[in-house]
């Protein structure tokens, strides 16, 4: 087998990982959406982790030459191998907890393999890069148009969810539909703006948006304005005026599509201008009054007990992934009183909690330097230059937002773990 061939190989599987991982969907396992997306990771992390060792075999340097986000990664793997060895289920925190198997140090492994991969194919050819963007961008039209589909009823008949109120399109619940199109829309604006398809990419962020409205996400909204202004802030002022007129189209498609479509998300918005307490059942975002606003608030405060309960369990956490197992004698027992009074609750709702949980305070030091990091990359990247690394950044931290009342899946996680190191390359670039 030639390199050439190798690298072939692993670049279609590592551009796959991209656009097969949220379209996945199985009908003949328990767990319809996450199961099947992390098998397809880990399938292809194994397949291209081998790849990439036979076309690095004789290559010295590729193991002694590091970058700041390969340090990053290894840190927090670091953390989680430290985490397993203490853990207090050493098979889950490896394999994940049942039913989704995401979340372990295996299934970490697995993605921080792709990553790897993906870093020596940046490097190798210049024209990656774009050909990676462009696959988030395929893989996130086809699962926003079928969003706005089952908005209008495609697959109405298939669910006992009121999927016309809050589409969940392949990913399988609205808030982590909302999470990953809040990730990839501010980085399609990027694309209208650098790239000559202006008016392609026009409409797939009016389809972004579209779909993300149709979720009825209030954290997905937030996260989205907030990634918004963070995108503004750090484009430079002569970029906005030269493309003013195509982010006026954007500005006013958007109001179109949230006025002729209020649905949900309208009536929550209005009950929140009102001032009013009253929310259905079937919501599930933080909304101040409301049951699972106080769901999350004692869920909160039950996470944090656990944190504090013990010195061991404060710095190195209860093993990843066993969160399910750890939280149960601290419930509170206000839990009981609300709709979800006989949930077994996997994760905290709050991924900086939950990390702090299951990888302790080391864990939780590893994502404050992602941060910082993936801050610094883009932040020295000459300002009229920014455009798209500011897309990612903006779309990395309104997921940050989203997930202080969520936590990664599969395919947010993909997107997490490797935005950091398309900004980095971008800086390279420069």
């Amino acid at each position: 087998m030639t390199n050439k061939f190798a690298m072939s190989i692993e670049r279609f599987l590592v551009l796959g990982v991209f656009v097969i991982i949220p379209l996945l969907v199985t009908p003949f396992t328990s767990e319809l959406f996450e199961f099947p997306k992390n098998a397809w990771l880990q399938i292809s992390a194994i397949l291209i982790g081998a790849f990439l060792l036979w076309r690095k075999r004789d290559k010295k340097e590729f193991w002694r030459k590091s970058s700041l986000w390969r340090a990053v990664i290894l840190l927090f793997f670091m953390s989680l191998i430290t985490s397993l060895a203490v853990s207090i289920d050493i098979r889950t925190s490896w394999f994940g907890y049942y039913g989704r198997f995401f979340g372990g140090a295996g299934s970490y492994l697995a993605l921080f393999v792709v990553i790897l991969a993906l870093e020596q194919q940046l490097k190798e050819t210049d024209i990656w890069l774009n050909t990676v963007i462009k696959g988030i961008m395929l893989s996130g039209a086809m699962v926003s148009l079928w969003a706005v589909l089952e908005h209008f009823g495609v697959d109405q008949n298939f669910w006992v969810q009121d999927v016309h109120s809050r589409v969940f399109s392949t990913l399988g619940q609205p808030n982590w539909l909302a999470a990953f199109l809040v990730t990839i829309t501010p980085l399609c604006i990027s694309c209208v703006i650098t790239k000559k398809e202006k008016a392609l990419y026009t409409s797939l962020s009016l389809l972004f948006y579209s779909a993300l409205w149709f979720t009825s996400s209030l954290s997905g909204l937030v996260g989205l304005a907030g990634a918004m202004v963070v995108w503004l802030a750090i484009i430079s002022r002569q970029t906005l005026i030269k493309n003013f007129s195509w982010l006026v189209i954007l500005g006013a498609g958007a109001i179109i599509v949230s006025c002729l479509n209020p649905g949900l998300m309208g009536q929550r918005l209005q009950r929140q201008f009102r001032g009013s307490i009253t929310i259905h059942a079937q919501e599930t975002d933080t909304l101040p009054g409301g049951d699972s606003w106080e769901i999350r608030k004692y869920l909160w405060k039950g996470t944090w007990r656990l944190i504090t309960s013990q010195p061991k369990i404060f710095f190195l956490g209860t093993g990843p992934a066993t969160f399910a197992y750890s939280f149960l004698p601290f419930r509170p027992i206000e839990l009981n009183k609300t709709s979800e009074w006989d949930f077994v609750y996997n994760k905290a709702h709050n991924e900086y909690l939950n990390i702090w949980a299951e990888q302790g305070l080391l864990g939780v030091i590893c994502l404050v330097m992602a941060v910082i990091v993936a801050i610094w990359l883009t932040l020295k990247i000459p300002k009229p230059k920014r455009t798209m690394a500011a897309g990612l950044l903006a779309g990395w931290l309104g997921l940050q937002i989203t997930n202080t009342t969520g936590f990664l899946v599969v395919s947010t996680a993909v997107l997490f773990w490797s935005y950091p190191l398309l900004i980095q390359t971008y800086g390279k670039k420069e």
